[in-house]
């Protein structure tokens, strides 16, 4: 018998080592989001296929536990120029790390990590 949508959610989200805390901030929804999803008393939205895909899983089957599990090849394929993170790459920083930044902070952190990737290309382009 299927899980329902909070169920599925539920397990999902354990099953790929993720805390509501870690999920809502990928999906840059509030924890409280996903916990009301996963007790049933939030209804579904389109937010559904911003938890598919970060889940790595098809909206289709996230929501309704129809279908394919697997999302459709190319389905979350990035955008040019708007690379597609599937999994958070870093250890050391957390992303409720990031989370708790004030907007300046944010905004000269992304600054550093532009220069800093910038610089990396240009390094390799240059080997």
């Amino acid at each position: 018998m299927p899980y329902d949508f909070p169920k599925r959610l539920r397990t999902l989200r354990a099953h790929r080592g993720l805390s509501q805390k870690q999920l809502a901030a990928l999906c840059r929804l509030s924890q409280s989001a996903i916990s009301n999803y996963e007790n049933g008393t939030r209804k579904l939205s389109r937010e559904i296929f911003t938890l598919a895909k970060v889940l790595e899983v098809s909206p289709l089957w996230l929501a309704e536990g129809s279908g394919p599990k697997d999302p459709p090849p190319n389905l979350y394929q990035a955008e040019p120029n708007k690379p597609y993170i599937r999994k958070w790459p870093f250890v050391k920083i957390k992303p409720e790390d990031l989370q708790s930044l004030s907007k300046e902070d944010t905004a000269i952190l992304e600054e550093t990590l532009l220069a800093l990737l910038s610089a990396l290309k240009n390094n390799k382009k240059s080997k």
